[in-house]
């Protein structure tokens, strides 16, 4: 018996050669199942795809593939196909050409759009749709409106933390998990920082005020920056007045660094 070697190009001529001749109307049954075999799956079959595509001359014929597709697994043939071919390559090489052969508009997202507006209209009203909108945009208007966000969320969660119960928390920190108690310290610091600088932006310059102190009673609030601290600040750091430069000049006029003069003690309210 003689073996004959066909070539991918061979066997899809003989293929759309034997559907032309047996096929003077199209069998719309066959070529729905015949679309839904090669797309169904992790792969699709683009070739067979156009074998198909090609057998459909109009719009009436489309129509009745569709017709004859119904709904399988949940889906209309244009959700199918949009989900399936989604890659702009093969979109507008083998899908694009035939909706505009048989005159109908059709984009790879058309029908997912579609889901989800109608998924969103039967959530909300209009007002709510407008209520929202307007909250979107307003938060985008502040320029750093994901910084109140990210506030928001951290107090959520700081609130939810305190709700648990201690000694269970504490347990979970000394089974080995004590990397949580070295986040928590160093977000405190990260904070403590964050907010003396915008407490003290907002006072400015020479009235800094270390709060952390201040709630704890060591300290009352708006007491004046020493100029021995000022001076050693503005010596160390380029930018000044800042949150960190006003944090050292503290510790200068505590006494706790040595200030320009290389000595160490307490000046004037600091004292």
């Amino acid at each position: 018996m003689k073996t004959v070697k066909l070539t991918e190009s061979d066997l899809n001529r003989i293929v759309k050669k034997v559907i032309n001749e047996n096929t003077t109307n199209p069998n719309y049954a066959n070529l729905a199942n015949m679309l839904e075999k090669a797309m169904k799956g992790g792969g699709t079959d683009l070739d067979s795809i156009k074998l198909v595509f090609d057998q459909i001359n109009n719009k009436q014929d489309y129509l009745n593939l569709k017709k004859s597709f119904g709904i399988r697994g949940g889906q209309d043939l244009e959700t199918w196909i949009g989900q399936d071919i989604w890659s702009g390559r093969d979109w507008d090489t083998y899908v694009k050409p035939f909706y505009e052969k048989i005159g109908i508009k059709i984009s790879p997202i058309n029908s997912e759009l579609q889901k989800v507006s109608d998924k969103v209209s039967s959530m909300f009203n209009e007002s709510d749709l407008n209520r929202i909108v307007k909250k979107v945009l307003t938060e985008q208007d502040e320029a750093n409106y994901m910084f109140f966000s990210n506030l928001k969320q951290m107090k959520r969660q700081l609130e939810m933390i305190m709700e648990m119960d201690p000694s269970t928390v504490d347990q979970i920190l000394q089974n080995g998990h004590d990397w949580a108690d070295d986040h928590i310290s160093e977000a405190k610091t990260n904070i403590d920082q964050v907010f003396d600088f915008l407490k003290n932006e907002m006072e400015k310059e020479s009235q800094y005020v270390d709060f952390e102190e201040m709630n704890e009673g060591r300290k009352k609030t708006g007491t004046p920056l020493c100029a021995r601290g000022k001076s050693a600040a503005k010596s160390k750091y380029t930018v000044y007045p800042s949150a960190y430069a006003n944090g050292y000049a503290v510790q200068v006029c505590k006494g706790k660094i040595k200030g320009l003069d290389g000595k160490k003690h307490c000046s004037g309210a600091y004292c």
